[in-house]
């Protein structure tokens, strides 16, 4: 019984023994920063530009759509290998723009028009973005352009996804302050749009006018752009939608949820009351969903003008 009882108190002892010497907990940093972040021993202008951004506005800083190439080794050809990871802009974005499409970015060509377009982030979008809005990071570009599906370009202010939002910002130091003012309030209706979207509590407030509608057709006389545009004003609706049938590009549809959200921020965000009113106010369900949404956006804290 003595040598049981021993052989107990050996086990306990050692138990606490164990306990007491477990290393402490560590947080897990995200493993993205590695890739999204410059490496803390770089020292040129353009690394501590992108440390410092990310210290002050609590976003990273891309000015490259390639996060990582790291060198794998030599395969049995004798031909080095890379994996390489860039921002996919197709596969991250949700709404308005869908994997079918093709993007390509224009870099900024030099430091001076990345110095340019950071000091307009600072100046002229930043104050008014709350930290909850920002995206994980800005990709700061000269331009981008997109081919639709129907083959048709074009090159947003703009464009907000999962991990960034890419802005064009060539040749920002030419622009002069009303300039400045007016694509500041483009690129922070589409960053604030996109944010929305996924605070469902927020969202559902807006959604909630026009719920029965999404996702449904109307009938249409003539299937013109005028007469389709009328028609949506008359339902609350204020971006162009349509849908395609075979080879024919048809009007008479509903936009979804999220185009509907994004085109009333950005009427929010880029119009005064009176701009508005002057343009919809014989469409009452468009004032009232302008309304509704800017009153959300007062109580939460979103807008500071």
């Amino acid at each position: 019984m003595k040598n049981l009882n021993y052989f107990i108190v050996i086990i306990v002892v050692g138990c606490l023994t164990s306990c007491r010497k477990e290393a402490p907990l560590k947080v897990q940093e995200d493993p993205r920063s590695a890739y999204f972040l410059p490496n803390e021993s770089a020292t040129d202008e353009e690394s501590i530009m992108r440390r410092s951004f990310f210290t002050e506005e609590k976003s990273y800083l891309l000015f490259n759509d390639t996060l990582r190439h790291e060198f794998l080794g030599v395969d049995y050809n004798g031909d080095k290998q890379y994996r390489t990871e860039r921002l996919n802009m197709g596969y991250i974005l949700a709404g308005t723009v869908d994997g079918l499409q093709s993007f390509t970015h224009l870099l900024l060509p030099n430091i001076e028009e990345k110095r340019a377009s950071v000091a307009f982030m600072k100046n002229y979008v930043l104050p008014d973005l709350p930290y909850v809005l920002r995206p994980y990071s800005w990709f700061l570009t000269s331009s981008t352009e997109i081919i639709d599906v129907l083959g048709m370009p074009s090159y947003p202010v703009a464009i907000a996804g999962e991990r960034s939002v890419a802005v064009s910002l060539g040749g920002i130091a030419t622009l002069s302050d009303n300039q400045k003012t007016v694509l500041a309030s483009q690129i922070i209706a589409t960053t604030v749009a996109y944010k929305v979207a996924k605070l469902d509590d927020v969202a559902q407030r807006f959604y909630a006018v026009s719920q029965t509608l999404y996702g449904t057709q109307f009938p249409v006389v003539s299937y013109t752009e005028e007469e389709n545009k009328r028609e949506l004003l008359q339902r609350g609706f204020i971006v162009q939608n349509w849908f395609i049938e075979g080879l024919f590009l048809l009007y008479g549809s509903i936009p979804s949820r999220e185009k509907d959200l994004e085109s009333y921020v950005k009427l929010v965000f880029t119009s005064t009351d009176e701009e508005v009113n002057a343009q919809y106010a014989q469409y009452p369900v468009v004032m009232q969903k302008y309304r509704l949404l800017k009153t959300i956006f007062t109580e939460e804290g979103y807008l500071n003008r």
